[in-house]
């Protein structure tokens, strides 16, 4: 068997080169393969970062008191149950938002028709699921408390709720309610003031 210079035998050596050609244009291919798009929101994680970026757009005119060392987390509560409040609940705790973190809290239907939901939660997000009647309750007994209300029920930024989702182009979009905030003791940002629409009615 003839022989290379290294002393293999010409057969292993052809072999071995193969071999590293391969495992060569492997990885090349691999390195050229064109990535997988990220997959797009769905409509509830869409919502669910809706609410996260509303949030940092609305800010008390008395901030709560900031205890020592770590500011206090912001609190988003969810009233009622469907889809975008179980995606909330899964996606924003942790979340940032200004200097510190988000934590979800979860409202009791009686603790918000009594109008202490505010003692729980900076903002609260109201599912679709609850009841008009009981939505309006709750919008009602919480007119003067720091604590904005989001909720895509058509009519409800008319009806005295501070910002209403709603979908126009196929794109997700919002109305604020700039006389109720005024109420609840919140400022709205110029820029979330400029991008605001008018939403559907009943």
């Amino acid at each position: 068997m003839p022989r290379l210079r290294n002393g293999l035998p010409a057969g292993r050596c052809t072999a071995r080169l193969l071999a590293w050609l391969l495992l060569a244009a492997a990885a090349l291919a691999q390195a050229e393969a064109p990535k997988p798009a990220p997959e797009a929101p769905t409509p509830a994680e869409l919502r669910a970062g809706t609410v996260l970026k509303l949030a940092s757009y609305l800010t008390p005119e008395r901030p709560r008191p900031k205890p020592e060392g770590k500011p206090p987390p912001y609190r988003i509560g969810l009233l009622g149950k469907d889809a975008v409040t179980c995606t909330a609940a899964k996606t924003l705790p942790g979340k940032p938002i200004g200097d510190t973190t988000v934590t979800v809290v979860q409202v009791d239907t009686l603790q918000a028709i009594e109008g202490k939901a505010a003692d729980a939660c900076d903002l609260l997000y109201v599912a679709d699921s609850i009841d008009p009647k009981v939505l309006a309750r709750v919008v009602a007994m919480h007119v003067d408390k720091p604590m904005p209300i989001v909720c895509e029920r058509p009519g409800f930024a008319a009806d005295g709720g501070a910002v209403q989702l709603f979908v126009e182009d196929k794109d997700l979009r919002f109305e604020i309610n700039v006389e109720a905030l005024k109420l609840q003791g919140i400022k709205a940002s110029p820029h979330l003031l400029k991008l605001s629409r008018k939403g559907p009615r009943r």
